[in-house]
């Protein structure tokens, strides 16, 4: 993969991870409105434009995360497996998750119907909106890789 150079890793992991980038964001756009309309004590502003951006900057950064992995692999194992490209999926999928809990900690506000709503409640229900991409992105990661033999 990596002697293809960039293009091998566009092929390999960017293509594929856009699309599971593209839902993940639509699934959190979903949650945010599921969470606006509910009864929730919450309500989030997350414009169509900035949770687009988000996606696409996670998408960014999980690309990146994947070239640092397949480097460091490269260069302290001199070994074409994935003994550091193991880590990969879980190192994906905690700075997607930290990079959808800080875009939403800043826009999570208390509903005016509701009663003032403390800080832990509001971080919790942040939390819980987070995850729903994340979920949704493990899955989609579990999937692709099933369908490529990878066990």
């Amino acid at each position: 993969m990596f002697s293809l150079g960039l293009f091998g890793i566009l092929l390999i992991a960017a293509v594929p991870l856009l699309a599971i980038y593209a839902f993940a964001g639509l699934a959190l756009k979903i949650a945010v409105v599921v969470t606006n309309h509910s009864s929730a004590p919450v309500s989030f502003d997350a414009r169509n434009g900035s949770v687009i951006s988000i996606s696409l900057f996670a998408w960014l950064a999980s690309v990146v995360l994947f070239g640092l992995c397949g480097a460091l692999n490269y260069w302290f194992t001199q070994y074409s497996g994935d003994t550091i490209l193991r880590l990969y999926p879980l190192l994906q999928l905690l700075a997607s998750f930290a990079l959808f809990y800080g875009f939403l900690v800043n826009r999570v506000s208390t509903k005016r119907t509701a009663e003032p709503t403390t800080a832990g409640t509001r971080r919790l229900w942040t939390l819980l909106v987070s995850v729903v991409p994340t979920i949704l992105q493990l899955a989609a990661g579990n999937v692709w890789h099933l369908s490529r033999g990878t066990p």
